[in-house]
Protein backbone atom coordinates (compact mmCIF):
# COMPACT_ATOMS: atom_id res chain seq x y z
CA UNK A 1 0.00 0.00 0.00
CA UNK A 2 2.60 2.29 0.96
CA UNK A 3 4.71 2.09 -2.40
CA UNK A 4 1.22 2.18 -3.93
CA UNK A 5 1.07 5.92 -2.27
CA UNK A 6 5.11 6.36 -3.35
CA UNK A 7 4.54 5.78 -6.81
CA UNK A 8 1.11 8.11 -6.94
CA UNK A 9 3.40 10.90 -4.92
CA UNK A 10 4.89 13.88 -6.88
CA UNK A 11 6.95 14.54 -3.76
CA UNK A 12 8.22 11.95 -0.80
CA UNK A 13 9.40 14.06 2.35
CA UNK A 14 10.93 11.87 4.97
CA UNK A 15 10.48 13.49 7.95
CA UNK A 16 12.70 13.27 11.19
CA UNK A 17 13.59 14.81 14.06
CA UNK A 18 17.50 15.43 15.67
CA UNK A 19 17.99 12.29 16.60
CA UNK A 20 20.77 10.22 15.23
CA UNK A 21 18.53 7.24 14.41
CA UNK A 22 16.03 9.20 12.92
CA UNK A 23 18.55 10.34 10.59
CA UNK A 24 20.14 7.14 10.12
CA UNK A 25 16.72 5.40 9.20
CA UNK A 26 15.67 8.44 6.64
CA UNK A 27 18.82 8.16 4.95
CA UNK A 28 18.39 4.14 4.68
CA UNK A 29 14.95 5.10 3.53
CA UNK A 30 16.49 7.24 1.16
CA UNK A 31 18.36 5.15 -0.38
CA UNK A 32 16.26 1.58 -0.10
CA UNK A 33 13.62 3.93 -2.09
CA UNK A 34 16.65 5.16 -4.73
CA UNK A 35 17.06 1.18 -5.28
CA UNK A 36 13.51 0.53 -5.59
CA UNK A 37 13.88 3.35 -8.83
CA UNK A 38 12.34 6.31 -7.10
CA UNK A 39 13.72 9.55 -8.78
CA UNK A 40 16.19 11.34 -6.17
CA UNK A 41 14.91 14.04 -7.21
CA UNK A 42 11.32 13.27 -5.86
CA UNK A 43 12.50 12.63 -2.09
CA UNK A 44 13.21 14.82 -0.06
CA UNK A 45 13.79 15.52 3.90
CA UNK A 46 12.08 17.93 6.83
CA UNK A 47 13.27 18.03 10.00
CA UNK A 48 11.29 18.89 12.82
CA UNK A 49 12.59 20.33 16.29
CA UNK A 50 15.37 21.77 14.98
CA UNK A 51 17.89 23.53 17.24
CA UNK A 52 21.22 25.05 16.90
CA UNK A 53 22.23 21.92 19.26
CA UNK A 54 21.01 19.59 17.03
CA UNK A 55 23.04 16.16 17.08
CA UNK A 56 25.10 16.24 14.25
CA UNK A 57 26.58 18.70 12.61
CA UNK A 58 26.06 19.91 9.05
CA UNK A 59 28.90 17.82 7.37
CA UNK A 60 27.79 14.00 8.59
CA UNK A 61 24.26 15.24 8.45
CA UNK A 62 24.69 16.06 4.72
CA UNK A 63 26.77 12.34 4.58
CA UNK A 64 23.97 10.54 6.28
CA UNK A 65 21.10 12.26 3.95
CA UNK A 66 23.26 12.61 0.50
CA UNK A 67 22.01 16.00 0.56
CA UNK A 68 20.55 19.30 2.30
CA UNK A 69 17.02 18.95 4.23
CA UNK A 70 14.70 20.36 2.21
CA UNK A 71 13.38 22.24 5.56
CA UNK A 72 13.88 22.58 8.80
CA UNK A 73 11.72 23.20 11.63
CA UNK A 74 12.18 25.05 14.36
CA UNK A 75 12.02 23.40 18.21
CA UNK A 76 9.24 25.20 19.70
CA UNK A 77 7.11 24.81 23.07
CA UNK A 78 4.36 25.56 21.11
CA UNK A 79 4.44 22.84 18.83
CA UNK A 80 3.22 20.45 21.91
CA UNK A 81 1.07 23.02 23.47
CA UNK A 82 -1.00 22.92 20.02
CA UNK A 83 -0.97 19.61 19.81
CA UNK A 84 -2.28 19.02 23.78
CA UNK A 85 -5.11 22.02 23.16
CA UNK A 86 -5.83 21.05 19.71
CA UNK A 87 -5.15 24.58 17.84
CA UNK A 88 -3.79 25.51 14.44
CA UNK A 89 -0.26 26.86 15.40
CA UNK A 90 -0.01 28.43 12.43
CA UNK A 91 -3.02 30.24 12.58
CA UNK A 92 -3.07 30.96 16.45
CA UNK A 93 0.39 31.62 16.61
CA UNK A 94 2.31 32.83 13.69
CA UNK A 95 4.61 34.74 15.17
CA UNK A 96 6.45 31.47 16.97
CA UNK A 97 9.70 29.93 15.51
CA UNK A 98 7.94 26.78 14.68
CA UNK A 99 4.80 28.20 12.62
CA UNK A 100 7.50 30.18 10.73
CA UNK A 101 9.25 27.48 9.88
CA UNK A 102 5.99 25.71 9.00
CA UNK A 103 4.67 28.91 7.28
CA UNK A 104 8.09 29.00 4.76
CA UNK A 105 8.46 25.27 4.23
CA UNK A 106 4.78 25.43 2.56
CA UNK A 107 5.50 28.25 0.72
CA UNK A 108 8.76 26.95 -0.54
CA UNK A 109 6.60 24.07 -1.89
CA UNK A 110 4.35 26.30 -3.34
CA UNK A 111 6.98 27.91 -5.19
CA UNK A 112 8.74 24.96 -6.49
CA UNK A 113 4.79 23.94 -7.96
CA UNK A 114 4.54 27.07 -9.02
CA UNK A 115 7.52 26.65 -11.58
Amino acid sequence: VILTVFDKSDRIFLVLDDEIPAVKNAGQTAQLLKKLNYPENKIDFVITGYTDKFSMDSGMLMKVLSRKPYARIPASPAVRESINQGYNLVEKKPSDSAARGILQFAQKLAAAEGS
